[in-house]
């Protein structure tokens, strides 16, 4: 039976020693850890990488929910050939008593394929918040352009509220723009079989992001089946939309200017001032009416 480190030198070939830290002529320092500490039962180390189980690891809700077969065959035809280039990221659970996938899910699925019994994973600590894993999550996936763009739209309302985010806080995260977000998010206003056919690809995103403009979720779904079955493009939707918006938009009425006239009445016991709020200056009329009003309220006090 071959040794941990004869298993290790062949698969980072024979620049191993130097890898893990080893000089000419040395053994490479391989870390057994514990079989007493089941987080650590089974695993080797190496330049800050564990060699972990694949039995050792599970699977957890991501925002990538669309796995596909022949993509993943591809992967791991590439696995195969080109070895595993990045690691992927987990956690410790001790509920579970087993690593949780954080990112790289699709290489976790194409080395099972494979029948890999270990892979190289990317160990973050047990106490990494719910708040950092969404966030790694979608850093990954984004950087990858793993995901459609409903489960971008998804992710992106995830690390939103687990965080505390505004969208300007995570476009500046992220590295994208503002308006990218808040598009994505405005996809999840459709309706759930819109959105099923966004993700698919039935229905192209550039319609749906602007028949998302619209507020009724009827006028949504007439617009997208219309837009789709003429085959227009987004240019063109975002004309009809417009439009359309433009004609529902309520005509602001010019609110009249209103001003502060006064008036001096002088009298043999001294000067009364009054003043009255309006469009053009009271009458006399107008001004007796605000002085019976004054007198009444005078007359309630004593």
């Amino acid at each position: 039976m071959s040794s941990k480190a004869e298993k290790l030198r062949a698969r980072f070939g024979g620049s191993f020693r130097e890898a893990v830290g080893g000089g000419e002529g040395s053994e490479p320092n391989i870390v057994d850890h514990p079989t007493r500490n089941k987080k650590f039962e089974g695993t080797t180390r190496a330049k800050g990488f564990q060699e972990i189980p694949v039995s050792k690891i599970v699977a957890d809700a991501q925002h990538r929910e669309i796995f596909d077969e022949e993509e993943l065959r591809q992967l791991a035809d590439s696995l195969s050939s080109g070895g595993l280039i990045s690691p992927i990221v987990v956690r410790w659970e001790n509920r579970r008593a087993s690593y949780v996938i954080i990112a790289g899910e699709r290489r976790y699925r194409a080395a099972t394929l494979l029948g890999w019994k270990t892979i190289t994973c990317d160990v973050r600590p047990d106490e990494i918040s719910e708040g950092e894993i969404a966030e790694l999550q979608l850093a990954e996936n984004h950087a990858r352009k793993n995901l459609n763009p409903i489960e971008l739209a998804n992710a992106f309302k995830d690390v939103i509220a687990k965080n505390g985010y505004t969208t300007r806080d995570l476009a500046k995260r992220v590295g994208i723009n503002e308006t990218t977000v808040t598009r994505h998010l405005r996809l999840l206003t459709l309706d759930s079989k819109m959105q099923t056919d966004i993700a698919s690809g039935k229905v192209p995103v550039g319609i749906a992001r602007e028949a998302a403009r619209l507020k009724d979720k009827a006028d949504q779904n007439q617009f997208i089946e219309q837009a789709v079955e003429e085959g227009i493009s987004s240019t063109e939707a975002q004309k009809r939309v417009s439009a359309v918006t433009k004609r529902k938009m309520p005509i602001r009425k010019k609110q009249p200017k209103v001003r502060v006239f006064s008036k001096t009445i002088k009298t043999e016991a001294g000067e009364v001032i009054v003043k009255i709020r309006g469009e053009k200056s009271p009458s006399d009329a107008d001004v007796g009416r605000a002085l019976e009003l004054a007198l009444a309220q005078i007359s309630g006090r004593e």
